[in-house]
């Protein structure tokens, strides 16, 4: 009787154990993505498979794509964070996002890696609420993709949150959005119609800038919404200089260096300076004895 009993508890033990490597087997590889385009279009966040992802406030929304070839409760989805790691339900800290890229429910299509022993079956299915997912065919495995994002009504403290589902372990770094730093420099080449402005980027903040430039008024305090320069996305501190063209001569414009991030849009401090004023020339036809009357401050 104490042998059968042993047997039946060493068969149940080795059909767990077969159970729990089959699923880490199946959902080793998986690949935080961006919500940028279609199931088939989105770009990768990172640069090779199981690469730790990052996530920048309450606004952007993550793709988390995974493989798998049996049935999972996404309600039960934990995740795991802090020093010592402990395991929370990932709903204490994120939500599953709204794609406008996606529609969800549907199938998975574009397939993330090739599985060593079974075929692959397009009938995953995109997700951005809690489901119960059932297990793939036999002998073939699908693929899924979440869209997460952190909640807005609470503080969402940062570090690295690591999903654990499916034998899956996918840690994602949380950071708040912080602004960048700008200074702006004197104005130079200074002429009747057009200068040069020069800034600095001190701080690129989180994340980096998606736009800079200056900003500039004949009223104090320009901003974006006055004439600006666009030098685009900034990917390293330090200064950079734009023309500001079709003043008018003889003209006090004041200037703003700007830059634009996650955290929104800060501006250095303003400086100004007065348009040349030509003396004795046309500025479309100056020659090398004309000269211009300019100040800058």
């Amino acid at each position: 009787m104490i042998r059968t009993q042993r047997l039946v508890f060493l068969i149940l033990f080795f059909m767990l154990a077969a159970n729990i490597a089959e699923a880490r087997i199946t959902a080793v590889d998986w690949r935080w993505r961006n919500d940028d385009g279609s199931e088939e279009t989105a770009t990768w966040m990172t640069a090779a498979q199981n690469q730790t992802g990052t996530l920048v406030g309450t606004e952007e929304i993550v793709r988390l794509r995974t493989r798998h070839v049996n049935a999972f409760d996404f309600s039960t989805l934990v995740v795991s964070y802090g020093d010592p790691a402990v395991d929370v339900a990932y709903s204490d800290f994120f939500a599953f996002g709204d794609s406008a890229y996606l529609d969800i429910g549907d199938s998975v299509n574009k397939r993330l890696t090739d599985h060593p022993t079974k075929t692959y079956d397009a009938g995953g299915r995109i997700l951005e609420a809690p489901a119960n997912v059932p297990a793939a065919p036999p002998d073939t495995y699908q693929e899924l993709e979440l869209c997460l994002k952190a909640r807005d009504d609470i503080a969402v403290p940062e570090d690295t949150y690591t999903f654990k589902f499916l034998g899956t372990a996918a840690p994602l770094i949380y950071l708040h959005p912080r602004a960048a730093t700008v200074i702006t420099r004197p104005v130079i080449n200074i002429a009747g119609t057009a200068a040069t402005a020069v800034g600095e980027i001190t701080d690129l903040g989180v994340r980096d800038p998606h736009e800079h430039g200056v900003c500039w008024s004949t009223a104090p305090n320009p901003d974006i919404s006055a004439g600006r320069t666009d030098e685009g996305p900034a990917t390293t501190t330090g200064e950079f200089s734009t023309v500001m063209s079709g003043l008018t001569p003889g003209t006090t414009y004041y200037v703003r260096a700007y830059a634009t991030n996650t955290a929104g849009t800060v501006y250095g401090e303003e400086v100004s300076f007065t348009s040349g004023i030509s003396m004795g020339a046309d500025e479309e036809s100056y020659g090398a004895g004309d000269c211009f009357i300019n100040t800058a401050r």
